[in-house]
Order: C-alpha cells, then sequence, then structure tokens
C-alpha cells in the first residue's frame, strides 16, 4: 500500500532490471539539453540551454522536495564535464542490462 509523507502518498517500488534500465534510459534522455526536475510536482521540464545573462545553464536542476526550498538545487554541485561523464555511464550500463539477441524471453521482459 502507499504511505503519506507531507500529505503525498508515496507508493513501494519493486525493483528490477526492467526498472533499472527504464532509469537508465531516462537519465540518458536528460542529457541531451538542461532540464529540472520538480520532486514536489513529479514533473519533469527543459530548460533553456543559456541564462539570460548569457552564460551556459546547469545541466541538471532536481528541487529540493521541501516546499519552502524549491528554489534550491539538489545537484548544484553537478558540472558540465561531471554530467556527460554520468550519462555516458549509464548509456554504457544500460547496453550491458540489454538482452542480447535470442536471448530468453524473460531476459528480454526484464528489460
Amino acid at each position: 500500500g502507499a504511505r503519506s509523507q507531507g500529505g503525498r502518498r508515496l507508493w513501494p517500488a519493486q525493483l528490477s532490471v526492467g526498472l533499472l534500465h527504464r532509469f537508465l534510459g531516462f537519465v540518458e534522455r536528460l542529457g541531451e539539453h538542461p532540464h529540472k526536475v520538480s520532486t514536489w510536482h513529479g514533473r519533469l521540464f527543459p530548460m533553456r540551454a543559456w541564462t539570460c545573462s548569457g552564460q551556459r545553464a546547469h545541466p541538471l536542476f532536481v528541487e529540493h522536495p521541501d516546499s519552502r526550498r524549491s528554489s534550491v538545487n539538489l545537484a548544484m554541485s553537478l558540472t558540465w564535464s561531471g554530467w556527460l561523464k554520468a550519462v555516458r555511464r549509464c548509456e554504457e550500463a544500460r547496453r550491458e542490462l540489454t538482452p542480447k539477441a535470442g536471448s530468453s524471453p524473460a531476459a528480454q521482459e526484464a528489460a
């Protein structure tokens, strides 16, 4: 069942190879351009590549889950080079988890 935390319902997740595979793909897609992840609203928003001051935008903005601190970026220490490295590692890991052609139906379904 769901648990309540701060008025929101949290559902347990069944950890599986398929879930990890989808999460790694999600991170790969985030690497294409800057995004904001709203933990409060459970949504993902694309961001502009450049700030109003002409600076390159931060690669990832993860909103603090406390609504009073939602302007705080939990990923603020992340650099573009570190982010791109993390995205590449996710690509490599997802490739390793992807079932090879001719593998068992159970392996293919897990991913």
